[in-house]
């Protein structure tokens, strides 16, 4: 007696490949985006932090192509502390139904990332020296406050000068008489 034929299966055709921000079925929005392992934030006052909670969100965001009230949701999601308080105050007033993204970042900002603090950076950033500091921490100190005076480096030569301008003057004598003269902000930090 043969052994009985076994059907072979036709092979599976292949299947298009999903698109990493593309939801699984069921999954909810907020377990894709706890996925991307966003930062919290706790109601700093510090505009760095502020700044950097903001951007890291919307990175993940612009990412996942969440809607405003998802990305609302999510940012209210990972706030604590002082900021948890805040926004259980701000409710209170606000639809949170219909509160879009920019309309969430109007409240956020004028309590986080308000005039007086944006000022105070930016005179840090007018009379940032470099002291003691080497010129990588001086470098980083300088890229981090120069966000909040755009205005002062708008070229790449007013960049240059003023990173300049704030280097001990013994360093910025060597770095400007050195072999070649620096034409960018890179080149005076290297």
């Amino acid at each position: 007696m043969n052994p009985p034929l076994q059907q072979q299966q036709p092979p599976l055709p292949p299947q298009p490949a999903r698109d990493q921000n593309e939801a699984q079925v069921g999954e909810p929005v907020y377990e894709r985006f706890r996925k991307q392992q966003p930062p919290t934030f706790e109601g700093d006052i510090d505009p760095l932090i502020v700044e950097e909670w903001r951007c890291s969100l919307e990175r993940i965001f612009d990412f996942m192509k969440l809607t405003d009230q998802e990305k609302v949701a999510c940012a209210v999601y990972q706030m604590k502390n002082n900021a948890r308080i805040w926004w259980d105050v701000v409710k209170r007033t606000v639809d949170v139904n219909t509160l879009t993204w920019m309309g969430f970042l109007e409240l956020f900002n004028s309590k986080y990332y308000n005039a007086n603090i944006l000022d105070a950076k930016m005179d840090e950033f007018q009379e940032l020296k470099q002291g003691n500091s080497t010129v990588i921490e001086y470098a980083h100190k300088f890229d981090q406050l120069s966000r909040f005076a755009p205005g002062l480096v708008a070229t790449e030569n007013e960049r240059k000068r003023r990173f300049m301008k704030g280097l001990r003057s013994g360093l910025a004598k060597l770095v400007d008489a050195g072999e070649t003269r620096p034409h960018t902000y890179a080149e005076a930090v290297e």
